[in-house]
């Protein structure tokens, strides 16, 4: 009986290093041309604001030189202006044949 209950803490304690860990991992930074073969990753990557649309809750940004629309969803929306240099933290992901990147982070450069 003791094996077994030092299998499960051993199993348990593992899990959450493991977890722990996982949360501390960088992301990838990533060059705008690069966005299709890392889908579903967490990534960063930087550019200059072309395009900027608002939407209730919802900034869609475009960079130049990059097709792939950035999403944010926040409460506390950003104030963004074309031609700002940003680094925008993020998951690369595809919504109906689109590539894009849902921000949990933007920053100014």
């Amino acid at each position: 009986m003791n094996k077994l209950k030092l299998s499960l803490f051993l199993s348990l304690f593992c899990v959450f290093v493991l977890i722990a860990i996982s949360q501390n991992i960088p992301p990838k930074k990533i060059p705008l041309g690069k966005i299709e073969e890392n889908n579903g990753k967490f990534i960063e990557i930087s550019g200059v604001i072309e395009k900027l649309s608002y939407q209730n809750n919802k900034i869609s940004v475009y960079l130049e030189n990059c097709e792939t629309e950035i999403i944010i969803f926040s409460e506390k929306i950003p104030r963004l202006k074309n031609e700002e240099n940003i680094t925008v933290t993020g998951r690369i992901s595809r919504f109906k044949d689109n590539y894009e990147i849902i921000a949990e982070k933007i920053s100014r450069l």
